[in-house]
This record gives C-alpha cells, structure tokens and sequence, in this order.
C-alpha cells in the first residue's frame, strides 16, 4: 500500500472498528487514508519533538524546533479527519448508527 507501516496498521485499525459499527464504506477509503497520514505524521514529529526538544540550538540562537510546525500541522489535519470520520465525541454525536450494531454479510468493505 501507499502509507507507511503504522499507518497501515491505523488504517486497518480504524477501518475495523467504523465497519464494525456500520459507519464506513468503501467510499470514504481516501478520507481514512489521509486521517493515518495525518495520525502517522504526528506521531513521527511527536519522536522528534521528544528527542530534540521543543527549543533547538542552532549555531548559538535558539530557536523553536520547525518539528513543532510539523506536529501542529498535522494535528489540525487529523482533528478535521477526525470529524469527517466520526472519531471524536462531538463528531459522534452528529451521527446515526444503523440498528444492528455489527454490519452483517460481505460487503465492498470486505475486498480492502
């Protein structure tokens, strides 16, 4: 696949979940990819932010670490996926679950 390995782990993760609870289909594949690029960028800034610090030295000025750029981009992103996908309380609040609570048969879903 195109994301990279943890991405992919989220994607099949969160795909499982929403299709569980029959609030997913295959036309929003593109929607959730982008939410685990987002997710997986975060992540890959928040390891750097740890490991660097939010203030780098550079020559003798410090400056605030452009990985703080990074991780704030990405957590706007992922909270607007967030909301596109249901995956927040406010989001899930505007949304209508079907009756049965796990999606029955085979699906579209299934091929992914």
């Amino acid at each position: 696949d195109d994301l990279p390995e943890m991405a992919q782990a989220k994607f099949r993760e969160i795909a499982g979940i929403l299709h569980e609870y029959g609030i997913i289909s295959v036309l929003d594949v593109d929607v959730l990819k982008l939410y685990c690029e987002a997710w997986n960028d975060c992540r890959e800034a928040r390891a750097k932010l740890n490991e660097q610090g939010l203030v780098i030295t550079v020559g003798s000025t410090a400056r605030k670490n452009p990985y703080l750029l990074v991780y704030d981009s990405a957590a706007t992103r992922l909270r607007q996926f967030q909301a596109e996908l249901g995956l927040s309380p406010t989001a899930r609040t505007k949304i209508k679950v079907p009756v049965a609570t796990k999606a029955e048969g085979k699906s579209g879903w299934d091929a992914i």
